[in-house]
């Protein structure tokens, strides 16, 4: 139950956004038609993430894992609308609409990826953590999981940053940086892996 409210949530509120905007456009209202679309477009890309992580029982880590570096690309990509949209807030026209567009630009270089698996309790670090990651250009996803496939799960409350070898310094930077930030975070610990299967870098928070 926990999970579906998790995943629909974000689903309802997406709706509702995308039909005030169709309604205001629709009316006639003060909003105009390239701004409502803009809008319309980032209302939109607030479903994809919830989309992208819409399971209730995944059979395996594996599974999540390819979702949640879907969701990530997609919330970076999110994350870049946002400002785009703030700076159509703060002007007017459809030149303002335009210098918003031309902010998200399709050619930047890839960024790196971290995903963030977390358990029940700890959703509110999880989206903070993703918070900060996506505003500080990494491509970063939170998804809702309860480890049943892992055989070294950490004591509940753990944040463990689990890296190989080409995401060692990254790791090396985070584990001074997030507990710094975050006080939430009182108990760190890393892992190096040979070879992960969803992403190079993740964040789990049992």
């Amino acid at each position: 139950m926990l999970q579906f409210l998790v995943t629909v949530g974000p689903l309802i509120a997406g709706f509702a956004v995308l039909a005030a905007v169709f309604l205001s456009i629709y009316e006639k209202l003060t909003i105009s038609p390239v701004a409502g679309a803009v809008l319309a477009f980032g209302a939109f890309m607030f479903l994809i993430p919830a989309l992208s992580n819409f399971t209730f029982k995944s059979p395996g880590f594996e599974l999540s894992g390819q979702l949640g570096v879907q969701g990530a690309e997609l919330k970076l990509e999110l994350a870049d609308i946002k400002q785009s949209l703030n700076a159509l807030a703060k002007q007017a026209g459809g030149a303002a609409a335009s210098t918003a567009a031309a902010t998200v630009s399709p050619s930047k270089p890839p960024a790196q990826l971290v995903l963030i698996f977390y358990t029940a309790n700890q959703k509110n670090l999880a989206l903070k953590l993703e918070n900060y990651l996506l505003h500080n250009g990494y491509a970063a996803n939170a998804v809702y999981t309860d480890f049943a496939e892992l055989s070294d799960r950490q004591s509940e409350g753990t944040t463990r940053l689990v890296y190989v070898d080409a995401t060692q310094i990254l790791a090396e930077k985070f584990k001074d940086e997030l507990p710094a930030r975050f006080p939430e975070i009182n108990h760190l610990v890393t892992l190096k892996k040979d070879k992960l299967s969803s992403a190079d870098f993740q964040i789990q928070l049992f």
